[in-house]
């Protein structure tokens, strides 16, 4: 996989499947089988890197995670 700029729906969206191809069809976190329509690509906010796709739910929680350290410490 190259570095290459997201810049719009049609990027994102082939990048995610691209990723979700190489990941199995599986999510990174669980391993558990992932469908197209509930995954998203998980990111780094501190340097917007892409790090591979997730079950919307599971990225929801890593960024709460993320959120929480953040504010507590």
């Amino acid at each position: 996989m190259t570095k290459r700029l997201l810049t719009n729906a049609k990027d994102v969206s082939g990048c995610k499947l691209e990723l979700l191809s190489l990941q199995d069809s599986k999510d990174l976190c669980t391993g558990l089988s992932l469908e197209v329509k509930d995954s998203c690509l998980d990111h780094d906010h501190s340097n917007e890197l892409v790090r591979g796709v997730l079950h919307r739910q599971v990225n929801a929680y890593i960024g709460k995670l993320e959120n929480n350290y953040v504010r507590m410490l």
